[in-house]
């Protein structure tokens, strides 16, 4: 075989990698669920675990006036009915803001979280408190 021949076929080796690689994620988008707000409507509680601590989060999800809106609430009563901020539902992640007093001494901050759904039960995801740079890892689950 000539080193043309060998380069050709390493060449159409590659072209087909690349399009079976493409095949596959697009068959992968395809499944990603693509849910209405209305199958996230209710209430959320989810479990935060940051630094090897638990903390819970209660969210409960509306429609009003087909707007997605939303509060936030600790379940001891630390904070209750706060409002979520830039709420957003694309059909697969469900994504909002909020401030609330954070350990590690109670000082009102923002967070931002980012939720997956997996299924019509549960969402995983992230919580971000940007001025103590700690990202929790999130799982939520409807009541």
């Amino acid at each position: 075989m000539t080193s043309k021949s060998i380069r050709f076929l390493a060449g159409l080796a590659g072209v087909l990698l690349l399009t079976a690689a493409g095949f596959l994620f697009a068959q992968e988008a395809q499944q990603t669920p693509q849910l209405s707000p209305d199958k996230i409507l209710g209430t959320w509680s989810l479990e935060v675990t940051a630094e090897s601590q638990l903390y819970y989060v209660n969210i409960a999800l509306q429609l009003a006036e087909g707007v997605l809106t939303g509060t936030a609430s600790e379940p001891s009563g630390y904070f209750t009915d706060v409002s979520l901020s830039d709420l957003a539902f694309d059909g697969a992640t469900l994504k909002f803001g909020f401030n609330s007093p954070t350990p590690p001494d109670g000082v009102e901050r923002a967070l931002a979280v980012e939720l997956k759904v997996v299924d019509d039960k549960t969402m995983e995801g992230t919580l971000l408190v940007p001025d103590l740079n700690i990202t929790a890892a999130v799982k939520a689950a409807k009541q």
